[in-house]
């Protein structure tokens, strides 16, 4: 069914219309115009609607990404205090000589902890007690620990150098 409606236009135009009446047909060109103009309205209302909720999207995960890796963070700097009370004075000065990933200058290619002589079945209890921490393949073909053990590391090298500093003028 048709709704019938009333279209103002300017005089020059209806005199253009007027010469062109025959070759066109108007009630179809402005339905075709009109629905056109909505839809594009539509699609773009839609487009402001998704990209809100994508924004919204990247700003939640990024928050819980953050989040994330304060809590490894803060685990590995638990774990670097605990692991200063109860190791070895040289098992200490080694691991105050560790470099965590986010040190590395360079291209990370290789970087597995758990192949360490001196701590690495330390960090190898880390990986099976922690759910998160795990590996991942690089572009070269290696393996190196992924984002949450890297925050995990430099908490825990942090842990170590804050209570060696507290203690080291007692020795």
């Amino acid at each position: 069914m048709s709704k019938k409606i009333t279209v103002s236009v300017p005089d020059a135009l209806h005199e253009k219309m007027e010469k062109w009446r025959e070759s066109f047909n108007f009630s179809k060109l402005f339905q075709d115009s009109v629905s056109e103009a909505i839809q594009e309205k539509e699609n773009f209302k839609q487009r402001v609607k998704e990209d809100k909720s994508m924004k919204e999207v990247i700003e939640r995960l990024k928050k819980e990404r953050k989040d994330s890796e304060t809590n490894f963070f803060n685990t590995g700097k638990k774990d670097g205090l605990d692991f200063v009370q109860s190791a070895s004075y040289e098992g200490i000065q080694y691991a105050l000589k560790w470099k965590p990933m986010c040190d590395v200058d360079g291209q990370l290619v290789s970087h597995n902890p758990i192949r360490d002589e001196i701590l690495g079945d330390y960090f190898k209890d880390i990986f099976d007690e922690y759910e998160g921490i795990d590996f991942v393949e690089t572009s070269h073909g290696s393996y190196i620990p992924n984002d949450n053990f890297a925050a995990w590391e430099e908490g825990w090298v942090k842990g170590v150098q804050e209570l060696w500093e507290e203690i080291k003028d007692k020795l």
